[in-house]
């Protein structure tokens, strides 16, 4: 009879209270379990990505350190000038650098620095040393072999009917300083001596690292 009672008067409100603790506490600790999955994994992410990149464009170095403007980057016997090594804007790597560690929405990222000055980059000496990606994806590109005029980006995929042989396509990280057709957070850009920054900015600050989120 006793059994029957307890069955009847159901659960007192301090046990309901017990359950649902241990109910929070086991939510809280599957939401942590699973930020800390997704935050290491866009890093991961990212630092495969940087990796990538960076041995391509050490590629790209190796490949394609002659540009003719009449010819274009991808064509053989090209004689130009031996200072176009990079796909960039300039063709050559830039003086922006990796500064001091600072701490931006809890990541620990750096400064940009821009070496003749000292001063931070700004968002001309991003667009600058962005990489081109469309000379370096594997597929065909439209360029006439024809120097580009200012503010067009004629060349900057190879030629006609050829294909890039360093990345097989372009990180959707990537913004459109890499790229006119990307809609990335990331703008991938070529630093000092052709060493590789995945740059974001916050507040009209340019930074390298990664920000705490990866496509």
């Amino acid at each position: 009879m006793g059994w029957l009672r307890w069955r009847e008067r159901g659960f007192t409100l301090l046990e309901l209270m017990g359950v649902l603790a241990i109910l929070v506490v086991l939510v809280v600790a599957v939401v942590i379990a699973v930020a800390g999955f997704s935050g290491r994994g866009g890093r991961e992410s990212y630092d495969a990505d940087a990796g990538t990149i960076q041995m391509a464009v050490a590629t790209f170095y190796t490949d394609k350190r002659l540009y003719d403007p009449l010819k274009g980057w991808n064509e053989p016997r090209s004689t130009a000038s031996p200072d176009y090594y990079f796909p960039t804007q300039t063709g050559h790597f830039s003086d922006i650098y990796a500064g001091d560690a600072v701490y931006v929405d809890g990541q620990s990222v750096y400064w940009l620095m821009e070496a003749n000055d000292g001063s931070l980059a700004d968002a001309e000496d991003i667009y600058n040393a962005a990489i081109w990606f469309g000379l370096m994806v594997n597929a065909p590109g439209s360029g006439t072999g024809v120097a580009p005029m200012p503010d067009t980006r004629e060349n900057s995929a190879p030629l006609a009917g050829e294909g890039g042989l360093y990345l097989t396509g372009v990180p959707q990280s990537c913004s459109i300083y890499n790229y006119p057709k990307a809609k990335g957070s990331y703008t991938w850009i070529v630093g000092k001596d052709g060493k590789i920054y995945g740059a974001f900015q916050v507040d009209c600050v340019w930074y390298a690292g990664f920000s705490g989120s990866y496509p």
